[in-house]
């Protein structure tokens, strides 16, 4: 990894006081100079993919054939299933529908089996996972600087350049004294952080004057969290700054009442989601005036929609399981890997539009669920959700709450695992989301599905309409 990029990763997981410490000297410098070369080299790639298709092919049949080489000493038994798939460079694409559908089962069982560079070379990643089933799994360092090319490539459909433009981001930011100062301002990145474990008429009215101090340009985060931000600041007439353009949302699917209700107080800004995962196996932008119409990017994976045979879907229309072959990550690859979400097919990748598929309404794993913090607020599941190195002492978890401000965290843990261990879990979780939610554990057995077999992140035994607090709730809930 080049230098640039070092000193950038070092700097985004810093403490707050360094950051402070550095922040007037990292503002000044332009932008070419603080995202580093391997986002530039990026960005010129991502440029050639939309003209040429024979690029995209020789890209994505190279890198299938880099892991291939990289790993074939590493680890025997996946490389052997590779190499007799992709026996050479004249290979085609097609090839990997000779490879099973990847599940994440498999991965939690024999993660080893899928290394093809050592650990210590790579970075330890944990999500929650679908249905409170924690995830482990490896990612290439160097993976930052790419992934942030191409979605500063996407978000550039409506308009945002890095290095002019500044983001009021409202997503999972970790602020050093939360409760007193539920937001800070990064001159360094150009981003106002705003907490969304805070989203009550006080704090939401600070948020809108603080937008219009620092002449924000975009607002980027938790659809749920923006939504909630913008039916208040209706509720009070506010009137958008002349800064501001659009919409960034992220993390969660953005649903057509929620567009509704931004557009509905701004029919002026304009509305930009993206989709993806923490595994980085396959990114898409919403295609300029198509609501819920997505493009893929052909060079960060290749993705297939899938029946429920596993077999690929070829006609436009039929929904179907997004499964994708991740390339910007290799060290641990996921190849032909069952993200859980689905989508409905509008265009397949072809020559003609140099591979980037279309799906409409890709629709995630898991809903919109809430807790309810002491003073009202609503928070996002989302929003809460960790990608802690505690997970692998856990194997399931749910929130369960019946009062406001309490949650209990229910967990299964793996044996021998003992409740100080779990402990550091609920405790990163408490010190994200601040007092206003009072977070205990509770080790359990098992955690019993509903009767449709489902089994969601948030068990809710209360009545959101009835204990949020904005009277505006009809309109963002």
């Amino acid at each position: 990894m080049k230098s640039i990029d070092i000193l950038r990763n070092r700097y985004v997981s810093s403490p707050n006081w360094m950051k402070m410490a550095v922040d007037p000297i990292l503002s000044i410098l332009p932008y070419r100079f603080l995202y580093g070369k391997t986002y530039l080299k990026t960005l010129k790639l991502i440029e050639e993919s939309k003209k040429n298709p024979d690029f995209v092919l020789r890209y994505q049949l190279n890198s299938l054939n880099k892991i291939i080489e990289t790993g074939r000493n590493i680890n025997g038994h996946y490389i052997e299933t590779l190499s007799r798939v992709f026996k050479n460079y004249e290979s085609s694409i097609e090839n990997l529908e000779e490879l099973p559908i990847l599940d994440k089962e498999e991965i939690r069982n024999n993660i080893d089996k899928f290394l093809v560079r050592p650990r210590s070379e790579l970075d330890e990643v944990s999500t929650s996972g679908s249905f409170g089933r924690p995830l482990k799994f490896y990612l290439d360092r160097d993976r930052s600087p790419k992934e942030l090319a191409f979605i500063h490539q996407i978000w550039s459909r409506i308009g945002f350049r890095p290095g002019r433009h500044r983001r009021a981001v409202m997503r999972g930011v970790f602020l050093p004294n939360v409760d007193k100062k539920p937001w800070q301002y990064d001159s360094a990145l150009s981003e106002l952080k705003l907490s969304p474990f805070h989203m009550v008429p006080e704090t939401m009215e600070l948020y809108l004057r603080l937008i219009e101090k620092y002449k924000i340009n975009f607002i980027h985060g938790y659809p749920s969290a923006i939504t909630l931000l913008f039916g208040f600041a209706k509720s009070i007439n506010w009137k958008i700054p002349a800064s501001l353009i659009g919409i960034l949302p992220i993390s969660e699917s953005i649903f057509d009442y929620q567009r509704s209700i931004i557009l509905g107080v701004f029919p002026g800004l304009k509305i930009l989601s993206f989709y993806g995962q923490s595994e980085k196996v396959a990114i898409a932008g919403e295609v300029n005036d198509s609501p819920n119409v997505f493009e893929f990017e052909p060079l960060y994976g290749i993705v297939e929609l899938v029946d429920d045979k596993g077999n690929r879907i070829q006609e436009t229309g039929r929904r179907g399981r997004v499964v994708a072959t991740g390339l910007l990550s290799q060290g641990m690859p996921f190849l032909r890997y069952d993200t859980g979400d689905t989508a409905e097919l509008v265009e397949l990748g072809s020559r003609k539009n140099c591979y980037r598929m279309r799906v409409r309404e890709i629709r995630s794993r898991r809903g919109e669920e809430y807790i309810i913090g002491y003073n009202g607020a609503l928070i996002s599941f989302s929003a809460i959700n960790l990608h802690s190195r505690h997970f692998s002492n856990i194997q399931q978890f749910q929130l369960y709450q019946e009062k406001k401000g309490e949650v209990t965290v229910k967990v299964v843990p793996y044996s021998g695992q003992n409740s100080e261990k779990i402990l550091s879990f609920v405790a990163e979780m408490q010190a994200k989301v601040g007092s206003n939610v009072k977070f205990s554990l509770q080790i359990v057995d098992f955690l019993s599905p509903n009767p449709r077999g489902k089994r969601h992140f948030i068990d809710q035994k209360l009545s959101l309409k009835k204990n949020f607090s904005p009277k505006t709730y009809e309109e963002i809930v």
